[in-house]
């Protein structure tokens, strides 16, 4: 009798899955933001936002405030969202593309 291992074939575990989620409710903050978003990192109840400073320096500071605000609101969601029921202090960071943190702001869900 052969024994057949399908795990390679198998889907995302359902950690992946829920990330994957989060990350694609994040993806319009990149359009919106005049390019100075271009990436985000997510691990546990912190999330890297990931900043092209060059881009950064050319938005006034409405823009600027409401990229924090937005960042931090769609995090919530995204978050809440993935863990019904749950609560926590989520952190938002935006930082540099050499991993420098310059904001931080964090919130209770």
């Amino acid at each position: 009798m052969a024994l057949v291992v399908i795990s390679a074939c198998s889907g995302p575990s359902p950690q992946e899955a829920a990330l994957a989620r989060e990350m694609a409710y994040m993806q319009p903050m990149r359009s919106e933001s005049d390019d100075a978003v271009v990436g985000f990192d997510i691990k546990g109840t912190q999330m890297s936002v990931g900043i092209d400073l060059n881009e950064w320096e050319t938005i006034d500071d409405d823009a600027d405030q409401a990229i924090k605000t937005e960042a931090l609101s769609r995090w919530k969601t995204a978050w809440s969202k993935e863990n019904p029921g749950k609560h926590a202090t989520l952190t938002v960071r935006l930082v540099d593309y050499h991993g420098h943190e310059f904001f931080r702001e964090t919130a209770r869900v």
